[in-house]
């Protein structure tokens, strides 16, 4: 096996082949086995039905409230159905799942900051107990 392989690489010009054509190979089996992984650990292609239970198990819990998941709830994109009662090709899942994970960002932003006020107001009316 070595000497075939010793005597292919004798042949001018093919290493300028052979070895361009292994590191594409390199490169796609790589690109493969991290979009294995980002889908594994990230929950590829779920449905954005799946996302909308995520936020109503928020809501329950009392993590967001019903006026912000009433706003979430108003961003997925609702799926086409033909007559047999299948989706179509036309939802964009992708389009919804980014919507709602910007939606996720605002609320999770505006968390904070109602937090960040409490705190100051906490704090500002301690400072005044303080002084009197």
């Amino acid at each position: 096996m070595l000497e075939w392989w010793n005597s292919v690489l004798e042949i001018p010009g093919a290493t300028r082949i052979i070895y361009p054509s292994l590191l594409l190979v390199l490169v796609l089996v790589a690109y493969y086995v991290l979009q294995l992984f980002r889908n594994l650990a990230f929950g590829g292609g779920e449905s954005t039905a799946n996302h909308l239970d995520t936020f109503r198990k928020m809501r329950d819990d009392g993590m967001i409230g019903t006026d912000e998941y009433k706003k979430v709830a108003g961003l997925i994109p609702m799926p086409e159905v033909d007559a047999a009662g299948k989706e179509t090709d036309s939802l964009t899942t992708e389009t919804g799942a980014e919507a709602l994970t910007q939606a996720a960002r605002d609320v999770l932003s505006q968390r904070k900051g109602e937090e960040k006020s409490a705190e100051e107001s906490k704090e500002a009316e301690s400072e005044q107990s303080a002084e009197s």
